[in-house]
C-alpha cells in the first residue's frame, strides 16, 4: 500500500514562514507605528495582526499546501501591512495639516508675544537640546517653538518649577518622533529660574529658563529703564558647517533695536553671526559678532531697522550657514 506523502515539512514551513513574514512586517512597520499617534499605532497594529491571522487561517484550511501558497501568504501579509501603513500615514498627514503652521521666532500664536526657539538635533538623546538656556519675560505668557530634528526618535519638552522635576509640569508637549515642530504655550510666570527637559531622555536633555522682570528674551538687558529690546535666538549645533544654523527664519519688530543671542555649540569650530541688508551679502554687515570657536554664547545688538527682509550668515561658512530676518 502506498503511503501518503508526509506533510511534516510543510507543517513546519507554515509557522516558520508565518514568523518570518511577521518579523519582516514588524521591522519595516516599526517606523510607521512610531510616527503616528498612540491610538492610530494601536489600531494599525491590531489591523495587521488580524489580517495575518485571517490569511493564516485560510491557508491552514487547504488540504494541500504548496510553495506557491506560502508565497501568496507572505505576499498577503506584506500587502496588508502596506495598506494599513498607508492609511496610518494618511491620517497622520491630515492631523499635521490640522495643527497648522507653528509660529516663527518672535511671533506669538496670534501674531504677537514672545516665541523662544528650542531644537533637538540628530543624536539629541545623548547630546541634549541644542539650546540649554532660555530667557523669558516675567508676568506674560510666552511660546516655545520646539523642533525635533531627530528623525525617528521621540522627544518632547516639559517645563517645571522644580529643579528635580518632581512637580507636575507647568506645560508640556506630547512625545512625538522627529522630524516634527511643536508649539508649547507657557502661562505667565513669576521671576525666577525654571527648568525644562525631554520626558523620554530626562538625564541628558535638560535646560533652564530664566524668567526676568522687565527682561528681554534671548539676551536683552534686564533692569534697564524703559522697554527692553526684543530678542531672538540663533544656534550653531555640532556639524553646523555642513548642516547650517538650527534656526533659519527669524522675526523682529521694526523701528526698535533688538538682540540676537547666538549660541555656537560646535566645539572647536569657529563661527559668527552677521546681519546684512543685501541677499547676496555684498555690503558691509549691519551688525556682526566676532568669530570664535565653540562652545560660546554671544549677544548681537542690532539697531532699529525699517520693515523688510534682512539676511544673516556665518562669515566663516557663508554658503551653508545662512538665514533671513523678517522685520515688520
Amino acid at each position: 500500500m502506498d503511503r501518503p506523502p508526509s506533510r511534516a515539512p510543510l507543517a513546519l514551513l507554515i509557522p516558520v514562514g508565518g514568523m518570518l513574514a511577521i518579523g519582516v512586517a514588524a521591522v519595516g512597520f516599526s517606523r510607521i507605528l512610531l510616527s503616528v499617534e498612540p491610538e492610530a499605532a494601536t489600531a494599525t497594529a491590531l489591523t495587521v495582526a488580524f489580517g495575518i491571522m485571517a490569511v493564516a487561517a485560510l491557508v491552514a484550511r487547504r488540504e494541500r499546501i504548496r510553495a506557491g501558497v506560502l508565497l501568496s501568504y507572505v505576499g498577503a501579509v506584506v500587502g496588508i501591512a502596506m495598506v494599513a501603513g498607508g492609511i496610518a500615514l494618511a491620517v497622520m498627514a491630515k492631523g499635521t495639516e490640522a495643527e497648522g503652521e507653528a509660529p516663527r521666532e518672535g511671533e506669538g500664536p496670534a501674531g504677537g508675544g514672545v516665541v523662544l526657539s528650542l531644537a533637538a538635533g540628530p543624536g539629541a538623546a545623548a547630546e541634549g537640546f541644542a539650546q540649554t538656556q532660555l530667557t523669558a519675560p516675567a508676568g506674560q505668557p510666552f511660546t516655545i517653538r520646539f523642533e525635533n530634528q531627530d528623525g525617528g526618535t521621540p522627544h518632547n519638552v516639559a517645563v517645571h518649577a522644580a529643579e528635580d522635576f518632581s512637580d507636575p509640569p507647568i506645560a508640556a508637549t506630547p512625545v512625538q518622533p522627529g522630524p516634527v515642530t511643536q508649539t508649547l504655550e507657557v502661562p505667565a510666570l513669576d521671576p525666577g529660574t525654571y527648568y525644562f527637559r525631554c520626558d523620554v531622555h530626562p538625564t541628558t536633555m535638560t535646560g533652564t529658563i530664566e524668567v526676568q522682570k522687565g527682561g528681554a528674551p534671548a539676551g536683552g538687558q534686564p533692569g534697564a529703564e524703559g522697554p527692553a529690546p526684543a530678542g531672538v535666538q540663533v544656534s550653531a549645533p555640532p556639524g553646523a558647517a555642513g548642516t547650517g544654523f538650527a534656526e533659519t527664519q527669524l522675526t523682529a519688530p521694526a523701528g526698535q533695536p533688538f538682540t540676537i543671542r547666538f549660541e555656537n555649540q560646535d566645539a572647536g569650530i569657529p563661527h559668527n553671526l552677521a546681519v546684512y541688508r543685501e541677499e547676496d551679502f555684498s555690503g558691509p554687515p549691519i551688525a556682526a559678532t566676532p568669530v570664535e570657536p565653540g562652545p560660546v554664547t554671544q549677544t548681537l545688538e542690532v539697531p532699529a531697522l525699517d520693515p523688510g527682509t534682512y539676511y544673516f550668515r556665518c562669515d566663516v561658512h557663508p554658503t551653508t550657514m545662512t538665514g533671513r530676518i523678517e522685520v515688520g
